[in-house]
């Protein structure tokens, strides 16, 4: 929620770095890459100031990740040679249940999400 642009360049990276890796194999260079759910970080503390509280709803969902062991998880698939990494169990969980159900439970989450956040703030719901 309020990440459309956000969500479209992340949807268009995963696009590259699948076609990046293919063009890449021949010559022997390894592509890694990194979908990380929130870290804790002085960006998030920020970025909180000014976030809509559906945002922050939806955000915090996978909770927050230590930088020390998301960048322990990094250099680990770096080494293993990996190509998609996604740090914390929670997230791993969340993106495999998003995949095998084609996103409909993503969708139904957020949407009970957004609708519990609205109300709790008097705000109502537009779907």
């Amino acid at each position: 929620f309020g990440y459309s642009s956000y969500g479209a360049s992340k949807a268009a990276l995963i696009g590259f770095a699948e076609s990046l890796r293919y063009e890449a194999a021949p010559s022997g260079m390894v592509i890694t890459l990194v979908m990380p759910p929130e870290v804790d970080t002085p960006m998030n503390i920020e970025e909180a100031k000014t976030l809509p509280i559906e945002g922050r709803a939806m955000k915090s969902m996978a909770g927050f990740l230590k930088p020390d062991y998301v960048s322990k998880v990094i250099l680990k698939a770096i080494a293993k040679k990996r190509f998609f990494v996604i740090p914390g169990r929670l997230t791993q969980f969340l993106y495999f249940f998003h995949r095998i159900t084609n996103g409909a439970a993503s969708r139904i989450v957020s949407d009970l999400t957004v609708r519990r956040v609205l109300k709790k703030a008097g705000k109502g719901s537009a779907f």
